[in-house]
């Protein structure tokens, strides 16, 4: 039986009219696969958390992780009715007069947003990489979000070398941000990415291992034996680096003592120094890939056409029909969209403290004197935080040999 409604109050934010504007949108819906889906999911009948949580359940089935259903209210209110995909109505049930917030399809969330998103998950399914690790989080500050600052440095960095700094100015962001987003771009191959002395007044000179030297030839640069032989391994695994680089990589505090043992391989024939950097210059460059340029092809290009009302639109509106009137294949592309953004997730794989507490105290009764960071790869926890609060509380000590922080349990 049909539901008797009452729209007792509609909101609804307007869509876009420029190129840029919209991508903008747009890519702030797909850089999350739950996000797709809950966009999926929508119709022109007012949905709130709990009914689009159950929707995905009864597409996906039991044993699938779905958030609580907040999230997918908070999906709607922060990202889709910004940007104009769905609207927001009060609603009053006139069968059970309860009240519910809920939310709808736009005619652009009808238009482009769900033909996108459907498009999105396809792309995101057979490259097998959540978009999440592509795009980032859209938690960033000014006026365009971390997915749309991601597209514009890839799309800047074709057929050309750029600094970190040359980006900032193109783009629009600080250094710090580009230097962020060029990291992660670089962890998925969509950029070549080099970076040296990026901290104002470290890292002057920028030196290269010769290979083709034994170590057995190599002597102490002055009273530092054993750190001697520590930098020049370093130099070596990477390659090319200087005296903050090489610091930062060994947890060592000191790197104008670096810079006199890199100072001394070089006399010994061990690295030759290459390039002098100006202080307060970021040392950088970045460059696209072939993974980089095929995601700008294959899926920003496209994008960007059907926002225009292009060929591409067309397309990706057959194939959102394809998907939704097929279950098995709808019910495929949920789960595994579901899985690709689970497993990148920080959210999702967050470890709450009460937790994450239980497990260091365990660990460490076992590995007594462990250091944190082998504690927190261990136990698969981001946060020193976690180790820090239960010093203060007094149930963990830490004890410092040397340069290195051991952890013990306080028994």
């Amino acid at each position: 039986m049909k539901r008797r409604i009452k729209i007792l109050e509609h909101r609804e934010k307007p869509f876009p009219d420029d190129l840029e504007g919209r991508l903008n949108a747009v890519l702030n819906i797909v850089n999350s696969e739950l996000k797709t889906l809950t966009l999926l999911h929508l119709d022109n009948i007012p949905a709130d958390g709990s009914t689009i949580k159950w929707r995905l359940r009864q597409t996906v089935g039991r044993g699938v992780y779905l958030p609580r259903q907040n999230c997918f209210g908070d999906y709607c209110c922060r990202t889709l009715l910004p940007i104009g995909a769905v609207a927001e109505e009060i609603v009053l049930y006139e069968d059970t007069n309860t009240i519910i917030t809920g939310y709808n399809l736009t005619e652009a969330g009808r238009k482009y947003g769900r033909p996108i998103a459907a498009f999105t998950l396809d792309y995101a399914i057979r490259n097998n990489m959540s978009m999440f690790e592509i795009l980032g989080s859209t938690v960033s500050p000014g006026k365009s979000r971390s997915p749309l600052n991601r597209v514009k440095i890839l799309e800047e960095l074709k057929g050309r070398t750029l600094r970190t700094i040359d980006l900032a100015r193109k783009v629009g962001v600080n250094g710090c941000a580009i230097s962020d987003h060029l990291k992660a771009l670089k962890k998925i191959s969509f950029v070549s990415y080099e970076s040296c002395g990026e901290i104002s007044g470290h890292g002057e000179f920028l030196y290269i291992w010769f290979a083709d030297r034994d170590f057995s030839q190599l002597a102490p640069v002055r009273r530092y034996s054993n750190l001697t032989y520590v930098v020049a391994e370093k130099l070596k695994e990477l390659g090319k680096a200087n005296s903050y680089l090489i610091s930062r990589g060994l947890n060592y505090k000191y790197p104008n003592i670096i810079s006199i043992i890199l100072s001394g391989l070089e006399k010994q024939g061990f690295a030759k120094r290459v390039k002098k950097w100006k202080p307060r210059e970021n040392l950088s460059e970045a460059s696209l890939t072939m993974e980089g340029k095929s995601f700008l092809e294959g899926y920003v290009n496209k994008v960007r056409e059907a926002l225009e009302d292009g060929k591409k639109l067309s397309t990706m509106t057959k194939f959102l029909g394809r998907l939704i009137e097929d279950e098995s294949t709808l019910r495929e592309y949920t789960k595994k969209g579901i899985a690709l953004y689970k497993g990148v997730s920080k959210h999702i794989n967050f470890t709450p403290f009460s937790k994450a507490s239980k497990k260091i105290m365990s660990y460490l009764k076992q590995n007594p004197g462990e250091r944190p960071n082998r504690i927190l790869t261990a136990l698969s926890i981001s946060g020193i935080w976690c180790l820090s609060t239960l010093v203060k509380a007094g149930r963990l000590r830490r004890v410092k040999q040397g340069k290195i922080m051991r952890y013990y349990v306080n028994e």
